[in-house]
């Protein structure tokens, strides 16, 4: 393995910057990214990156093509891959995944959710509270969407929800 970045610039809490090491995607040798805990969350391989003051800690990784920017906060076990854009202030955690196409911006996203292939933007917050939430398949959030999901749901599909909408789902 090639090691595409180095650790840089530390900082207290145990935060470094990544240098870029070597070109790949849209990223140039010498390219200082956003913030890590260690080396275990940024993938070396494919043009997975941070950029800007992003942060990346815990057990979280960014791996595949995936982009994490703005000031997007992945922590817990949350995996972002696939050829994801995380960015705005996001803050992804509490295992969960994003994955395929997805865009979020200026979104939070916790306790176990599976989002693959959306558009999630402009504040939001997608909570599971006692399963596993999975949203797919062109489905596109915005403006100011409050999404507080409880049990094993998932959305599939060309599903839209805007305008300050509030969207709830009973226990089953």
């Amino acid at each position: 393995m090639i090691k595409k970045y180095r650790l840089v610039n530390p900082r207290a809490g145990g935060m470094y910057q990544v240098q870029a090491l070597r070109d790949f995607g849209d990223v140039v040798a010498g390219d200082i990214g956003g913030f890590v805990s260690g080396e275990h969350n940024l993938s070396h391989y494919d043009t997975c990156w941070i950029y800007d003051e992003a942060e990346v800690m815990d057990d979280a990784r960014v791996v595949d093509s995936a982009k994490v920017m703005g000031k997007s906060n992945i922590k817990g076990n949350s995996i972002v891959g696939g050829y994801s854009v995380v960015t705005g202030t996001s803050t992804i955690k509490d295992h969960s995944h994003i994955c395929g196409y997805s865009y979020v911006k200026d979104v939070c996203v916790g306790d176990h959710c599976h989002i693959a292939g959306c558009t999630l933007k402009d504040p939001m917050y997608i909570q599971g509270d006692f399963g596993r939430i999975t949203i797919t398949d062109s489905c596109l959030y915005w403006e100011g969407c409050w999404i507080w999901i409880t049990g094993a749901v998932s959305f599939f599909e060309n599903l839209a929800l805007d305008e300050r909408k509030f969207f709830r789902l009973p226990i089953k």
